[in-house]
């Protein structure tokens, strides 16, 4: 009976402790992206550069035709993910969250990712070989700041 709890307890601890170990290592990767978006931001205005996540609006008000048949699910590569449908004042260019009230829910993604478990599908807009991202923006950012390749989208 001992031994069963002492394997119990020790299991939690384990648990715990691979916890942290994921906040901490989430907390870090947020605080690295932050400063990459902080050190781009700087260089677009020295080079008088927008930093903002293209809009989707304004591509399509450049003429550029969407006609709306669904995909379904497949895996789509982050470097096509360029833009957003509703978002683009919450990251730059390159997917980095731009204000603090992204860090939360950022994490939340990241310790998620960290520890292995599966993230629903991000819901994107194609537009020619381009993607925007209509929901999903956090996890977009979490997976690029983690060097992935591709991502599950419903396209």
């Amino acid at each position: 009976m001992m031994q069963n709890y002492q394997y119990v307890h020790n299991r939690e601890k384990e648990c715990y402790s691979q916890a942290i170990l994921a906040f901490k290592v989430a907390y870090d990767l947020y605080r690295k992206v932050e400063r990459k978006a902080r050190w781009r931001r700087f260089v677009c205005c020295l080079l008088r550069r927008s930093f903002l996540l293209p809009d989707l609006a304004s591509t399509l008000a450049c003429g550029t035709s969407n006609n709306r048949a669904s995909a379904g699910i497949q895996a789509v590569d982050l470097e096509q993910i360029l833009g957003s449908e509703n978002r683009s004042q919450d990251f730059d260019q390159a997917f980095h969250p731009l204000n603090e009230k992204n860090r939360e829910r950022w994490m939340r993604i990241a310790k998620l990712c960290l520890t292995g478990q599966s993230l629903p599908a991000v819901d994107l807009i194609q537009v020619g070989q381009k993607y925007y991202v209509r929901d999903g923006h956090h996890r977009v950012s979490v997976m690029r700041a983690l060097g992935y390749k591709y991502i599950d989208a419903n396209v």
